[in-house]
Formats: structure tokens, sequence, C-alpha cells
């Protein structure tokens, strides 16, 4: 007699953002006045790709967050709630 055959667990979400680094060393990413960061609103001298003021670990873990949100999309599953690192 065969054992019963057990359902497969459906695979888990991952729990961490993926991760993004970019290259922020040109000029175009320096500015000499500083201004608030549009992610955690402290100031920095950061400018991101649209010249709007930005750290570079913000708008990385922003991204992270945009590609993660997509990834759930594609999948059919809704937008989880990501602790930020």
């Amino acid at each position: 007699m065969s054992s019963p055959r057990r359902a497969q667990p459906e695979p888990a979400a991952p729990a961490a953002l993926p991760e993004v680094h970019l290259d922020w060393r040109g000029p175009q990413h320096w500015s000499d006045r500083a201004r608030e960061c549009r992610h955690c609103g402290v100031t920095t001298p950061l400018r991101d790709d649209e010249g709007k003021p930005a750290h570079k670990v913000c708008a990385e873990r922003a991204l992270a967050a945009q590609q993660a949100d997509l990834a759930d999309r594609y999948r059919g599953a809704a937008p989880a709630a990501r602790a930020q690192r």
C-alpha cells in the first residue's frame, strides 16, 4: 500500500527586500546646497537621477521596496508591508 501524497507547501514570499546598489559617483548626484531628502526628511547634498534630494541609501531602499511590490503583483499577491532595514 502506498502512502498518501503530501501537498507541496506554497513557496514563502521573500522576507527581506532585494539588494539594490546605485552608482552615484558622477557629479550630477552632488549639489552645493543641502536639501531635505525626499524619503526621510534629513538634509543631504546628494541628488537622485531626477535631480531631487535623496540619500543614496534611502533611494536604494525605496527602489528595493518598489521592486518587491512589483514582484508581488506579478505573482498575483497583494503587496505586503515590508520592514525597512
